[in-house]
């Protein structure tokens, strides 16, 4: 009806498709995580609310001029028909001002923040419909007004015409634009303003709502679960212990209580910028009742802990909220700790680092039950279904439905039409009509034409210098000066290569930005050079937003997920390029661990008949090329104690190249409970060498089998080698039957379904 109507007024659903903004919300890992869940809940029937700052400006809009990275405003809201204003809805958030202690006639000591700034908080809504469901949530936005209004008719009439405005103008600026530059006081201080005002408007709301129940507050923690997502929200568990206390009445004891069984804190990364922490004089001026709540609860928590560890006094001050620096620092992730229930990393890998280096202090303190995993993931109804409607359908086809998209595992099935040519050549067909599309795309935007046959090698994600960036286009500079020294003969032989390019670098950061006018830079010069034609071109796609993803992704071949190992937490730009029938390349860290073992259990066998299972796999090793550069070796062992039955694997794997090579093992026993046996039986499963084959063609006989890994390592070596060598040979992908197969590495483990 839709489509009729609109080809009657002479439009196509396309055009109209393409006049809506996307939200500017947040484009990076967070935004789009917390976007992920958001359909994910409301796709699985649970009621929940999201909260956010409705941002005026977004991020930025990115433009490139001579070949710098140039921020002008993205005016989303003018055309956004998704939100309704919900005008009844405001919250007065207050700033500054002091704090005055009083006795009420019980001889209670009671605290009252007054005087200061008033901010209002307005409500915008947006509905989250769930997939396949008549489920719909809510994502609540605050927009910020200044309580006195938009205009002083008083200040205007006695000439004071700037003054007018001043005080609506200050209030917008904390709703204005997403992340502002915090290289200045002011721009650290509008940050901290903002997250505030999000977390003050939210908690108001939620306990707004509570309180219309009549229950009591003990059954607080059981009506309301309040994910923090990093640590820019953890303002939140101050505001509810100071709503409790000063505004409800209740004990500080029974208010805290609630307020830990009310949190869960999600860690993201380990990096600094990420780990905030606001200088003590900044908050006391800004909000002076949190601080002293702050210092209340780590005076509380360092008593606990000084009791329980009566030997170790430098323990106090690593695990202190306090950092004694000059200035002294309020430590958000400490807080946000020691205010959850729960503590969760994003990927095994990450989660284990927090747990062994980052926060091993809490460990100690709280035990491990405290401290978990939840790999990060990612919705397949927007980044399959949306983005590759073709692949949805043609897997839809096979599957007999579309109810793969809310059970990935389900994606096993296609593994009988592995060796299937009509399902194979539509497969490659959606491939080079979703590269077409790109490349569109690439000459409208950019002036370049690419050729669609070509290698579409994609890096696309926020610049900084751990995601690195600048590697990749160091390495296209060596292919670049390499097809130059090249005869005309040896460049017959070069697979044609587009190496992709896209993100933001943060206003403030130089670095990420230099980073950008370097690739720009090679992008002139490898793209004009008639020497090297179609063999590399580079190509840096501006204003990188969710709309140019579902275009990249399905039409990427390989995609470069490069983080510092160590650095990133988990990662889900792989998972999404992968679900996509791409293959990846990635450092031994954050989710590609997840998708790397994912992978490797694909050609591990089932511990039955294990006989002709290494006959098949020995079989299929002989297939590859004897020329091949980069090798994999895997095994796994099975030791089983006669006396109690319980069984422990040991998972060896060693990636090794011409270059480097690198050995790892973990063992995990199948029981918690189970020992070390004192007789034992030691069965090896399998035992393979795998090597890249030179030829695209050579695939191998055996079909991934569904058996899940037993074990994984609890610490990774983090050295050099096993870092440069699975930059490179994290070809891990290549490896797989073709493109299609790489959907089997994403489980359900690394979906937020």
């Amino acid at each position: 009806m839709i489509l009729d109507g609109l080809s009657d007024l002479g439009f196509r659903i396309e055009d109209v498709i393409n006049q809506e903004h996307d939200a500017a919300l947040g484009n990076g890992g967070l935004g789009r995580l917390a976007a992920c869940f958001m359909d994910s809940m409301a796709t699985l029937n649970y009621p929940a609310w999201g909260y956010g700052l409705r941002y005026r400006y977004g991020i930025f809009k990115q433009e490139i001029v001579n070949g710098y990275q140039v921020e002008i405003p993205d005016y989303w809201l003018d055309n956004n028909p998704w939100e309704f204003p919900r005008h009844e809805i405001t919250v007065d958030i207050q700033f500054y001002g002091n704090v005055k202690k009083y006795q009420d006639e019980n001889g209670r000591i009671l605290n009252s923040w007054e005087d200061g700034e008033i901010v209002q908080a307005i409500a915008y809504d947006v509905p989250i419909p769930g997939y396949g469901t008549k489920t719909t949530n809510n994502l609540r936005l605050w927009s910020s007004k200044a309580s006195s209004g938009e205009f002083d008719f008083q200040k205007f009439n006695a000439g004071d015409y700037e003054s007018a405005v001043v005080d609506q103008q200050r209030a917008e600026t904390i709703s204005a634009v997403l992340y502002p530059n915090d290289n200045l006081e002011r721009g650290k201080e509008l940050r901290l303003k903002q997250q505030y005002f999000w977390c003050a408007a939210s908690l108001f709301d939620i306990v707004r709502r509570f309180k219309k129940t009549k229950r009591a507050w003990a059954e607080f923690p059981d009506q309301v679960a309040i994910q923090l997502n990093d640590t820019h929200p953890t303002l939140a568990i101050v505001e509810l212990q100071r709503i409790l206390i000063d505004m409800e009445g209740l004990e500080w004891d029974e208010a805290w209580s609630i307020v830990t069984k009310t949190f869960g804190y999600t860690n993201h990364t380990v990096l600094p910028e990420a780990l905030e922490k606001w200088s003590v004089p900044l908050m006391q001026n800004l909000l002076p009742r949190h601080l002293q709540i702050i210092y209340e609860v780590n005076l509380f928590f360092l008593q606990s802990v000084e009791k329980r560890f009566p030997n170790d006094r430098d323990i106090l001050s690593r695990v202190s909220i306090i950092e004694e620096s000059h200035p002294k620092m309020v430590r958000m992730a400490y807080l946000a700790i020691i205010g959850s229930h729960k503590v969760n990393g994003v990927a095994e890998l990450h989660s284990d680092l927090l747990k062994s280096t980052l926060f091993k202090d809490f460990v100690k303190i709280y035990g491990p039950d405290r401290f978990t995993n939840v790999t990060n993931g990612i919705t397949p109804r927007r980044w399959l279904h949306q983005a590759n409607p073709r692949l949805s359908a043609l897997i839809a086809e096979k599957l007999g439905g579309y109810d793969f998209l809310k059970d990935l595992t389900l994606l096993d099935k296609i593994e009988v039409f592995v060796d299937n040519k009509a399902f194979r050549e539509e497969w490659a067909v959606i491939k080079r009509e979703n590269k077409l599309r790109l490349a569109r795309h690439i000459k409208a935007t950019t002036g370049y034409d690419v050729n669609p046959n070509a290698l579409f090698d994609v890096q696309v994600k926020r610049i900084h210098e751990y995601k690195r960036q600048q590697l990749n286009i160091f390495g296209v500079i060596h292919r670049y000066l390499s097809i130059k020294a090249m005869s005309a003969e040896e460049k017959k032989k070069v697979v044609p290569r587009v190496s992709i390019f896209g993100g933001k670098a943060a206003p403030g950061y130089w670095m990420a930005k230099t980073i950008i006018h370097l690739i720009n830079n090679v992008a002139d010069v490898v793209n004009k050079d008639p020497e090297v034609g179609d063999l590399l071109k580079v190509i840096f796609i501006a204003d990188y937003n969710v709309s140019k993803a579902e275009i990249i992704c399905p039409a990427s071949d390989i995609s470069e997920h490069i983080s510092t190992a160590g650095t990133e937490g988990s990662g889900t730009s792989n998972m999404k390029f992968v679900l996509n029938g791409g293959l990846i390349i990635g450092t031994c860290d954050g989710a590609n661990v997840s998708l790397f073992f994912s992978y490797m259990t694909c050609f591990h066998p089932t511990h039955t008949n294990s006989t002709d299972r290494s006959k098949s796999h020995a079989k299929s090793a002989s297939r590859t090329s004897s020329s091949s550069a980069i090798s994999l070796k895997t095994s796994r062992t099975c030791a089983t104690d006669t006396s109690t039955g319980a069984s422990s694997w040991t998972h060896s794997w060693s990636v090794s190249s011409t270059q480097s090579k690198t050995t790892c093992s973990a063992t995990k026993p199948t029981s918690p409970r189970s020992q070390a046996p004192s007789k034992s039986t030691v069965t090896t499963i399998s035992s393979r060498t795998i090597s890249t084959p030179t030829s695209p063609r050579t695939r191998w006989s055996t079909r991934p089998s569904r058996i899940r890994r037993s074990g994984w390592p609890s610490r990774l070596p983090l050295s050099r080698a096993w870092d440069s060598s699975l930059w490179t040979a994290l070809l891990m992908s290549t490896l797989i039957v073709s493109g299609m197969s790489s959907l089997w590495m994403l489980r359900t483990k690394q979906t937020a379904v």
